[in-house]
């Protein structure tokens, strides 16, 4: 068995694929519950999933401008109310 095609390759591009998913997803959804021209429209908004100490972990393509700038909020959003519980969880508008 050859190193791209070893278990550990497959489940690190099944759960890439998965956490890509879930980010168009909740654009998607976002999208379809909004009734902001800026958001229906123009699609301003993107979505990303962060783990427990800020690092990303996905970024849907949505609007891509707004990527640059999430780490940085989430760093300083997590400084601010402190560390999360296990199971915890945070949503940043």
């Amino acid at each position: 068995m050859t190193q791209s095609n070893s278990p550990k390759a497959v489940s690190l591009e099944i759960f890439r694929h998965l956490f890509t998913a879930l980010c168009e997803e909740m654009g998607a959804t976002l999208k379809r519950a909004s009734f902001s021209p800026n958001i229906k429209e123009r699609r301003d908004y993107s979505c990303a999933l962060f783990d427990f100490s800020g690092a990303a972990v996905s970024l849907g393509d949505h609007m891509p401008v707004h990527l640059g700038a999430m780490p940085m909020s989430v760093e300083a959003a997590l400084a601010e109310i402190g560390e999360l519980a296990p199971g915890g969880h945070s949503l940043f508008e």
